[in-house]
């Protein structure tokens, strides 16, 4: 079974929840109504829909490295997270990550972001099962204020798991991070969105992150 806290523990250094598979690219959300200006993007196999200002990088763009280069380039505070970002897509674990580079959420020491992961699973198993195994999991490795719901998201049902983490910066200053993810299972496979924002930003920013989550499609 998927272990979303795997990717957690991976990649906390990153300042990135980087928990999509190959496949067929999927109809674009057109069934979803989208605010002014908001971006579709189809790839690996899955489409969803993002705010302006936000940057996607696929792993399976034959050019990522240079992509994600000119993305530090152009947004300096990206550099912390290039060797991380690099060796997580290394990995084969994340298809998609994706950069709210607007400057309105422009922190001194963190970007808000959201990675899609996609695990095959060894057995059937209902999303309540999974949600409660990954939350199981998210309690071992130190994660608090820990809230679990079910909803449906888009065309999907799914598990969404809030919660917490206090971490150390670059310069050794507490972070505490605020992770959204939301679990979609579907013909044995399992689709993690997840993203994270600072704890202090986590209200203001969470009814975008359902609005993103509510124009998922996977195959």
């Amino acid at each position: 079974m998927f272990r979303a806290a795997f990717f957690l523990r991976m990649l906390l250094a990153l300042g990135l929840l980087l928990p999509v598979a190959c496949g067929t690219t999927p109809p674009p959300v057109s069934s979803v109504a989208l605010p002014a200006g908001w971006q579709t993007v189809t790839q690996a196999g899955l489409a969803f829909a993002l705010p302006p200002g936000w940057e996607v990088l696929a792993a399976d763009d034959g050019n990522f490295r240079g992509a994600l280069d000119d993305l530090i380039r152009q947004n300096p505070r990206l550099q912390n997270v290039a060797d991380q970002a690099r060796k997580a897509v290394s990995g084969g674990s994340v298809k998609i990550l994706a950069f709210d580079l607007a400057p309105d959420d422009t922190l001194p020491n963190f970007t808000t972001n959201l990675s899609i992961g996609l695990q095959q699973m060894g057995q059937r198993a209902s999303l309540q099962e999974v949600a409660q195994a990954n939350a199981q999991q998210l309690k071992a490795n130190g994660f608090t204020d820990l809230q679990q719901t079910l909803k449906h998201i888009g065309r999907e049902d799914a598990a969404r798991l809030s919660s917490s983490l206090q971490i150390n910066d670059a310069s050794g200053e507490p972070l505490p991070l605020a992770f959204e993810q939301y679990i979609v299972v579907k013909d044995q496979k399992q689709y993690v969105l997840t993203f994270t924002t600072i704890v202090e930003q986590r209200k203001e920013v969470r009814p975008i992150f359902d609005q993103i989550a509510g124009t998922f499609q996977a195959q």
